[in-house]
């Protein structure tokens, strides 16, 4: 008789949520970005009220988070003066790790 394997499937959620721009700090410099880029994407960001792939942060205070992914959504918001954005908030860096692998599998890996 053939045994069937069992996986133990850990599913962690992260929190979307509204946050402040100002409270989000860049792993990268605008400098790494074309300029025209960032300002195409800030104007893109608010003809269209929001991203559609949000930025993927990590909290680091209270009302403080670092950028796992979306160092140029960053970037357009602040060069915008987009005071808010929507983005998935991770409360540490294996949950940021284990969601940012999954992002680059669902939405990066069904591109094309």
């Amino acid at each position: 008789m053939e045994k069937k394997a069992s996986y133990d499937v850990k599913v962690q959620r992260l929190l979307q949520k509204i946050v402040r721009v100002k409270y989000v700090m860049p792993t990268l410099p605008s400098s790494a970005f074309n300029v025209d880029v960032i300002v195409q994407m800030g104007q893109s960001i608010k003809e269209n009220q929001g991203c559609v792939a949000p930025m993927i942060l990590e909290r680091t205070g209270d009302e403080a988070y670092k950028v796992v992914q979306g160092n140029l959504i960053y970037h357009a918001c602040n060069t915008s003066s987009i005071k808010q954005i929507n983005a998935f908030v991770a409360d540490n860096p294996n949950q940021s790790a284990v969601f940012l692998k999954q992002f680059k599998l669902n939405v990066i890996g069904n591109i094309g």
